[in-house]
């Protein structure tokens, strides 16, 4: 897991090209939770330009889950979708956002992934399966 923040320079503005953006190779992440509400403190001083944005890497985490295909008529009638079952194993409360998913270093997929916190567990989807076809076959025999 890979979790990176946004930052906007004073104004907001276009993402800064490639060769402006401030280079992070590592941060010290904490959180504080209180109540419901929670802040991640990233101790490595960054700075952001003026209508300019930062990508910020706060937490980067090995997740294991199980793959699982979830079929579901009323979201897709003749695919089921490729989804992962996991747990929040960080220690830390992840926030809903866009999740990448990736099988032995390869992009297999992207997610919205909700609000978590430690130890909660989600099931999520990220792709269709298409390699499976769902054929439904009613019989009058009951």
């Amino acid at each position: 897991l890979h979790l990176v923040l946004r930052l906007r320079g004073n104004g907001g503005g276009e993402p800064a090209l490639a060769s402006q953006r401030p280079e992070v190779e590592h941060t010290t992440t904490s959180e504080v939770e209180v109540a419901d509400l929670f802040e991640y403190s990233v101790e490595t001083p960054v700075s952001v330009m003026s209508k300019q944005t930062a990508l910020v890497p706060f937490l980067t985490a090995g997740l294991s889950g199980r793959a699982v295909a979830i079929y579901n008529p009323n979201v897709r009638k003749t695919n089921p979708m490729s989804g992962i079952f996991f747990k929040n194993t960080t220690g830390m409360h992840l926030e809903s956002g866009t999740l990448t998913v990736y099988e032995q270093g390869v992009f297999i997929g992207e997610a919205l992934l909700v609000s978590m916190k430690p130890d909660e567990t989600a099931t999520i989807t990220f792709a269709v399966e298409s390699g499976c076809v769902v054929r439904q076959v009613h019989s009058e025999d009951g």
